[in-house]
């Protein structure tokens, strides 16, 4: 039994060099032929469907080709929330330039209002003057009152031709303002008989008695005159 394993050691320590340089040979013969096979038969197809997707070969995916990646989808993502934003913000200007539209509507259309009403006083007192002149027309010559009365009709008179759509509402207070000088030339003259003891024109004074007449009749039709202008639909027409 000690023969055998002193010949078992000495036939391994002759042998064992070379066999483990016959192993490590082998080995590396295997490596290079299988290194040369093609890819479906060194990894198979379970292998290679693990390893792809798609267009990508995940064997081969490195750190570089996963930041550029990664950076492009980021940059994909980013594009598409300030897309979002953007459309979120477009949509609010939007809404506010259609409620600054309907500000500038209502003010616009209150400033118009405001215009028509004012127009609308001027032209009253238009009217309520001419009245107040043609009533008061024989007393033109005699007071102080009667000299402001004067006054203010003349400055309305003229102011007419430019506040009235009415053609006719100019010529007519003219002629009202015509009738007011021959009213003062007439009592004027007629004072001026009386006190001298001169006989009185006998068709001065026929005029002189029919100027109350024509005055209150005047009156009585003077709205029809100022009716278009002073409608109340006025103030609320578009």
């Amino acid at each position: 039994m000690g023969r055998q394993r002193e010949a078992d050691y000495c036939w391994f320590t002759k042998s064992g060099p070379a066999l483990a340089r016959s192993t490590v040979g082998s080995l590396q013969t295997m490596s290079r032929e299988r290194s040369a096979w093609p890819v479906g038969k060194q990894m198979g197809k379970h292998a290679m469907s693990s390893c792809s997707f798609g267009m990508i070969q995940w064997c081969q995916f490195d750190w570089q080709s996963f930041a550029t990646l990664t950076t492009g989808l980021a940059a994909v993502l980013g594009a598409v929330i300030v897309g979002w934003k953007q459309v979120g913000i477009a949509d609010r200007q939007a809404n506010i330039s259609e409620h600054q539209s309907g500000i500038l509507g209502r003010q616009v259309d209150l400033e118009e209002t405001k215009l028509r009403a004012e127009l609308f006083q001027r032209r009253l007192e238009t009217f309520e003057i001419t009245a107040d002149f043609i009533l008061h027309i024989m007393e033109l010559p005699q007071t102080d009152e009667a000299d402001t009365r004067t006054k203010s009709f003349c400055s309305k008179m003229r102011e007419s031709q430019f506040l009235f759509s009415n053609p006719e509402v100019y010529p007519t207070l003219v002629s009202f303002w015509e009738k007011g000088n021959d009213v003062r030339l007439d009592l004027r003259t007629s004072r001026a008989e009386h006190e001298n003891g001169i006989k009185h024109n006998p068709e001065r004074t026929k005029r002189l008695m029919e100027y109350p007449i024509w005055a209150l009749n005047t009156v009585e039709t003077l709205a029809d005159l100022f009716r278009a202008d002073l409608a109340i639909g006025m103030l609320t027409r578009s």
